[in-house]
């Protein structure tokens, strides 16, 4: 897309923002002079409900896919940090991300 106007405002109804859909609506444009976020809506906290956004363990496996120095991505890099991933949370079971029920 040319240019994306979004509202990120926090939401009373369903669907509520997560953090999929607030990646994605950011994620539309090439430039972020072509990118436009509606203002607050007035005692909403001022987007403050962002930083409970909790991204999918999925999503952050894909982007440590992405190679630091040139920018490729590799499926091999991406699966490694999910299976890392995943044995970490088998060895801290106890562990549960914020806003997310615990894997059974």
């Amino acid at each position: 897309m040319d240019k994306v106007i979004v509202d990120i405002n926090k939401r009373c109804f369903k669907p509520h923002l997560c953090y999929t859909a607030f990646y994605v609506a950011i994620s539309r444009v090439k430039q972020g002079a072509d990118l436009r976020v509606l203002a607050p809506q007035p005692g909403t906290g001022h987007f403050q409900h962002l930083k409970d956004l909790v991204p999918p363990r999925e999503l952050v496996a894909w982007m440590q896919g992405f190679d630091g120095l040139s920018g490729a991505w590799s499926a091999a890099k991406a699966k490694e940090a999910y299976g890392i991933d995943r044995a970490t949370r088998a060895r801290n079971a106890w562990y549960t991300a914020p806003n997310r029920p615990a894997s059974t």
